[in-house]
């Protein structure tokens, strides 16, 4: 197979991606729609190269329900996140302020050459 190709298959809904490394080293543009025959081909070699050794894949959760996953993220997002920043803070200078338009402001910082 060429190795001007990348293609990344997404085992939960079964989407693949393909792209031209050479071409498109920034992985912009999704070729897989154009070139079904490499994708194929691809993922053929995946799955087989899984198949050899043994290779075991997520399955689904049978105990998973929507109220244990929604309580689960609130106490991520009220909790978690607050003690993460804390821990991350204490890595920070006392005086640090973040500036360049990227952690507090809309606009993204400008890139200078």
């Amino acid at each position: 197979m060429d190795e001007r190709w990348k293609l990344i298959h997404y085992f939960e809904d079964n989407r693949n991606e393909l792209y031209d490394i050479t071409a498109d080293i920034g992985e912009q543009t999704n070729l897989a729609d154009r070139h079904p025959t490499i994708v194929n081909m691809m993922l053929k070699s995946i799955l087989d190269w899984q198949a050899e050794i043994g290779a075991k894949m997520p399955s689904p959760n049978k105990n998973f329900t929507k109220q244990q996953y929604d309580r689960s993220m609130k106490t991520k997002v009220d909790r978690g996140m607050p003690s993460r920043e804390k821990q991350h803070a204490a890595f920070l200078k006392s005086n640090f302020k973040p500036g360049g338009g990227w952690w507090d402001q809309p606009k993204p910082p400008k890139i200078i050459d």
